[in-house]
């Protein structure tokens, strides 16, 4: 985003970003996913850093700029080679050694494949793993959800949803995305 405004003495005003979100695209280069987290005029192409030195020049314009934490989504797009889990770790990685407080979000399958790394990559970078899951399938807001389909699809749909809860759940394993899909 834009970030906060904060004024300096009389003449001055830095520019501040409590929180960056960084949205990875199918980016080959390190710089490529570092980019989202470096100062304005290199986002902007105005200003070039060498290449090993940009890890370190986005450390400091995110300390500069009083970035308290940074998340990282949509890693998905790295997965897409033959060297993912690797160049998804050399990713990660870089991310991590900004030395900045973060967070990645990220499906089964790629934390399924960064399991398979080295112990020490393991546990720089699934140290405090949080697994977000479906609702269950008795729960009382898999229910909730299945009213609401209820009654946006009444009229196609020839049965009651929630009386078809567990079959319904067992489908699309509790996933909302795969219960619009059916």
């Amino acid at each position: 985003g834009d970030g906060q405004r904060l004024p300096i003495g009389d003449k001055h005003i830095l520019q501040t970003y409590p929180y960056l979100d960084v949205t990875v695209g199918p980016r080959d280069t390190l710089a490529g996913l570092l980019t989202p987290l470096a100062r304005p005029e290199i986002r902007e192409g105005s200003l070039r850093v060498k290449q090993r030195d940009f890890p370190l020049d986005c450390s400091n314009w995110l300390r500069q700029s009083g970035v308290c934490l940074f998340g990282v989504d949509e890693m998905q797009f790295l997965t897409q080679s033959a060297d993912a889990s690797a160049q998804v770790s050399k990713a990660l990685l870089a991310y991590h050694s900004l030395g900045v407080p973060w967070h990645v979000v990220m499906n089964f399958s790629l934390a399924w494949k960064l399991l398979r790394r080295p112990h020490e990559v393991k546990r720089r970078l699934l140290g405090r793993v949080v697994v977000i899951v479906p609702d269950a399938p008795g729960s009382a807001e898999w229910y909730r959800l299945l009213i609401e389909y209820s009654n946006v699809c009444q009229s196609i749909c020839s049965f009651e949803l929630q009386g078809q809860a567990e079959q319904l759940w067992n489908f699309t394993a509790g996933l909302k995305g795969e219960l619009l899909e059916l």
